[in-house]
């Protein structure tokens, strides 16, 4: 499925992943770096996308207002994976602290001005976080299915499409192989969120949708590790609906309504 030369580019932000530097590789290397997978960024243009890289906000402090205007001169926000998540709102375990509070502030901004967005792998865990919802790490039988670090884009396992749910009505069948890679999972499901999909071997939760907004969507494969002929799913095919309807969405410049605690009205 590909873009349309003729329809206008949805411009996409995506969160970065962070790396943390390595003294002894030598060169810029050994600073922190944000970086994007190359495959991602391809499968975005491939679908219309006009990708929009976000960076990390400076200080917590400056994260929701630098939020606040990637969603207004964007039109959707994708949530890419990377290392694991903290498990609840509560953990305190020092993981990426700096990018979490900035995907969070992301999430509320676009949320707030209702424009769609996907998280991919570590943005569904992500997404289940800031609905209240928190998660697990898998143990070792269960890992197994869900990454195969040698194999990485290559490993893949069975999902299975809640009936009547949006995946299911999209790709008009039950179910099928997707790419994963992570080791993490949802524990207790976020508030307002619903089930989208399950692992056929163990249950483990692969995709939620929040009930009540248009379009917040997390898929804990990466359609991005698209494999023409090989019986996986399309992942262009979500990427694809994902990019349409981001571009069918609100306008940009669009400011969110205010806060039922906002005293400037």
């Amino acid at each position: 499925m590909q873009a349309r030369d003729d329809i206008p580019a949805a411009r996409i932000a995506v969160a970065p992943r962070l790396f943390g530097g390595d003294a002894a590789a030598g060169g810029a290397w050994t600073r922190q770096q944000v970086f994007f997978e190359r495959t991602l960024l391809d499968r975005l243009a491939d679908v219309g996308a006009l990708v929009v890289g976000t960076g990390l906000a400076a200080t917590p402090a400056r994260a929701t207002s630098a939020a606040i205007a990637y969603a207004q001169c964007c039109d959707g926000l994708l949530l890419q994976g990377g290392t694991n998540l903290a498990r609840s709102a509560d953990d305190l375990t020092p993981l990426d602290r700096a990018r979490d509070a900035f995907e969070f502030a992301l999430l509320e901004a676009f949320r707030a001005l209702g424009k769609p967005v996907l998280g991919i792998c570590r943005g569904l865990q992500l997404i289940n976080v800031a609905y209240g919802g928190t998660l697990r790490d898998l143990d070792a039988t269960e890992a197994k299915h869900h990454s195969d670090p040698p194999a990485y884009a290559a490993h893949a396992h069975r999902v299975s499409f809640s009936e009547g749910g949006r995946l299911a009505q999209l790709y008009g069948i039950a179910g099928g192989r997707v790419s994963s890679a992570h080791r993490q999972a949802v524990a207790r499901l976020g508030d307002g969120l619903v089930v989208e999909a399950t692992c056929e071997a163990d249950s483990c939760i692969e995709a939620v949708r929040a009930d009540a907004d248009a379009f917040v969507l997390g898929v804990q494969w990466h359609p991005e590790f698209d494999h023409d002929g090989d019986g996986r799913i399309a992942g262009a095919h979500l990427l694809h609906h994902f990019v349409d309807s981001a571009r069918d969405g609100p306008p940009r410049g669009s400011r969110p309504p205010p806060r039922s605690d906002d005293t400037t009205r």
